[in-house]
């Protein structure tokens, strides 16, 4: 009975000191493998800082750098829009002086023409046949070569001879005006306000009604001219 009490005894010693063996083993296993884990855990977030750290100063560099380019863009487009309105208001003076020299120099041929003995003649007899359409028709065929150069040398689109009433009496052009009476069929029209300017004139100047639509050139945007005509100090058309 002895003897297998002490190997009994020495059977549990030998597990007893296994079992405390084992212990610390995986005591220190856990451990290790804790702190091994806890290494990576602190090795990986310090690599997605140090990620993240590259990743927003390689945005900021780009936004920087997109901030530049957009600096830039702005400056040439402010140095191109300064250089286009440059050119434009360069271009608008020369327009402008282009356009004043073409109503000089029409006002200027007004006023001769005005002035001309056969154009004075040509209002009386046109005046005086006007009643009479054979002899009328016939002093427009007669007058068109001597007006209807005008519109090719000058740049006209129209040339009118108009009594003292308002009555178109001859038109190089031909259309539905020619015979009408410019108060009465064309009040609406830029004609009717320079003839209007005109005959409330006391003086023979230049009268100029603005650009609108023409309705006898399918409303069509016209600017008129019209020049009172005297002879010895009478208007005559």
């Amino acid at each position: 009975m002895r003897v297998l009490n002490i190997k009994s005894l020495k059977s549990k010693f030998i597990v007893i000191f296994i079992v405390l063996g084992i212990i610390p083993a995986v005591v220190v296993s856990v451990i290790s493998t804790i702190n091994s884990s806890n290494d990576v855990t602190h090795k990986v977030y310090n690599q997605l800082t140090a990620i993240n750290q590259i990743k927003k100063q390689a945005v900021i560099n780009y936004f920087n750098e997109r901030k530049g380019d957009m600096g830039v863009l702005v400056d040439i487009a402010d140095t191109m829009q300064e250089q286009t309105f440059s050119q434009l208001t360069s271009i608008n003076e020369l327009k402008k002086v282009q356009i004043e020299s073409y109503f000089k120099n029409n006002l200027i041929q007004l006023d001769m023409l005005a002035n001309d003995n056969k154009l004075q003649n040509a209002i009386t007899k046109l005046t005086n046949d006007f009643s009479n359409t054979t002899k009328w028709r016939l002093l427009l065929d007669e007058y068109d070569k001597e007006y209807k150069p005008l519109l090719s040398y000058f740049g006209w689109y129209y040339f009118f001879i108009i009594s003292n009433r308002g009555t178109i009496l001859y038109s190089v052009t031909r259309e539905s005006d020619l015979g009408q009476k410019i108060p009465v069929s064309l009040k609406d029209s830029s004609f009717n306000k320079a003839y209007s300017l005109a005959k409330q004139s006391d003086s023979n100047e230049i009268q100029l009604g603005d650009f609108l639509p023409y309705a006898p050139s399918n409303k069509d945007p016209a600017v008129f001219a019209v020049k009172p005509v005297s002879v010895n100090g009478k208007r005559v058309g």
